[in-house]
């Protein structure tokens, strides 16, 4: 894949002379596992990353953002701003490396993050890999509890059927948290591990007139739910995903089957 508009000031030192066209696009390995794991605010990520390339090297770039997918968020961080993170240096030669520390500020939005690498040859081939980031805040490390009332195990699901829980969360310290950021259902046929959407609820949903929760009594009530179309008739595992204000998952299942 040629290069995007951030590296068109790279390009200008590419040989036009050439004597032969270089279209094979350089290598990004990561000998440091460290980045694939989640962090908290206020560490740092050590990035240990190694380019290759079979004619010359150039540039690389790093870039840390957001992967909220668009959902609004709880009440607790409403005045928090999205993180993110942008380094461009130079490397050279066939083969470079990197090593270094990139500290992740307090009092930003934790949850789903990439950290995004790209990688720029001289003759303009670019790479890229990404992996995903989870960032925590110790105001909140434990998972909300979720107990399925409703469909019962092995239960015969026709649309629109409901899904009726139990849900229990507490901050670090103890204290009652009684906000919800996102409640996901899904189908997962147990044949072949193929997922189906059902439905996907952000905070503002959760939160409304529309009594999907209640935090004082930790009860989630979905309604109205429909079997995906492509869904076909088999035995299936009913997943209910809930994510709390500080995107700490708590996960129930039961084994349904759809007629």
């Amino acid at each position: 894949m040629k290069t995007p508009g951030f590296f068109l000031a790279a390009l200008l030192s590419v040989n036009f002379f050439a004597c032969s066209v270089d279209d094979m696009p350089p290598s990004i390995q990561f000998p440091n596992d460290e980045i694939y794991t989640s962090k908290f605010m206020g560490d740092s990520i050590h990035v240990v990353i190694q380019f290759s390339d079979n004619v010359a090297l150039n540039q690389f770039k790093i870039d840390i953002h957001s992967n909220h997918d668009g959902h609004n968020h709880g009440k607790p961080q409403d005045a928090l701003a999205k993180w993110d993170s942008l380094i461009i240096g130079s490397i050279s030669g066939t083969s470079d490396a990197i090593d270094f520390y990139v500290p992740i500020p307090k009092g930003y939005l934790p949850g789903p993050y990439h950290f995004t690498v790209y990688c720029l040859d001289k003759n303009g081939n670019e790479s890229l890999s990404y992996f995903p980031l989870i960032l925590k805040d110790e105001t909140d490390t434990i998972a909300p509890v979720v107990a399925v009332q409703s469909p019962q195990a092995n239960a015969n699901l026709a649309s629109p059927f409901v899904v009726l829980a139990n849900v229990s969360d507490v901050l670090s310290d103890g204290t009652a948290a009684g906000e919800l950021n996102r409640v996901e259902v899904v189908l997962e046929k147990l044949s072949s591990q193929e997922e189906f959407d059902v439905a996907d609820y952000n905070a503002v949903q959760l939160g409304s007139s529309l009594s999907l929760y209640d935090p004082a009594t930790g009860v989630l009530n979905l309604s109205n739910l429909s079997i995906p179309s492509a869904a076909a008739p088999g035995n299936y595992h009913l997943r209910l995903l809930v994510f709390d204000a500080y995107f700490n998952m708590g996960m129930a299942e039961v084994q349904v089957v759809v007629p």
